[in-house]
């Protein structure tokens, strides 16, 4: 187990997915409501890059009433930011498992290579101690509307899942004439 120590009320801890799983049984993992169609879009995008390993998501914000943060992870947690991100995660292996039966032999690949990821995903969460129900939902505002929003000059320099963005860039690279304009790339 990782863990990063901020200070004495908030640490980071990375827990395996069957860790999690087993906490969410025994009702131990508390999470806000959400919606079934993000929780599908995040599953979605999780599966479609898992074969590359290429999943990226940002650690999720949790709070524990637990007294003191130490070596050992908490044992009961409530989900601040990331219940989307954790309930995708959580629906992993019941995906897998009906995908492993699929009559589709690429859908069937996908479901056994779920089925062995799980044990070795890691889920990194910040945990701070302690917070009040208002202090869980201020901060939980905070993080989903006070981040700055990247510039959109920057998404089409940055993103190359997008081949708009893509061919945009190789034309500002390659036409003189809109780089003698001044047509900036970021």
């Amino acid at each position: 187990m990782i863990r990063q120590v901020f200070d004495k009320r908030q640490a980071i801890y990375v827990y395996e997915l069957p860790d999690l799983m087993q906490m969410l049984e025994e009702d131990k993992l508390n999470m806000r409501d959400i919606s079934k169609e993000q929780v599908r879009q995040i599953r979605t995008y999780i599966v479609d890059n898992l074969m590359s390993n290429n999943v990226f998501l940002p650690p999720l914000v949790a709070t524990t009433s637990d007294s003191s943060l130490t070596e050992e992870a908490p044992k009961c947690l409530t989900i601040i930011d990331g219940s989307h991100r954790l309930k995708a995660l959580l629906s992993l292996p019941s995906y897998g498992e009906r995908l492993i039966f699929h009559e589709d032999a690429e859908k069937s690949k996908i479901g056994f290579a779920l089925k062995y990821a799980i044990p070795q995903i890691t889920v990194a969460i910040q945990v701070i101690e302690g917070l009040s129900e208002i202090e869980a939902n201020q901060l939980f505002l905070d993080l989903n509307t006070r981040g700055k929003k990247v510039a959109l000059s920057k998404r089409i320099a940055y993103d190359s899942r997008d081949d708009i963005n893509m061919t945009t860039n190789r034309l500002l690279q390659s036409n003189k004439q809109l780089q003698i304009a001044g047509v900036e790339v970021e």
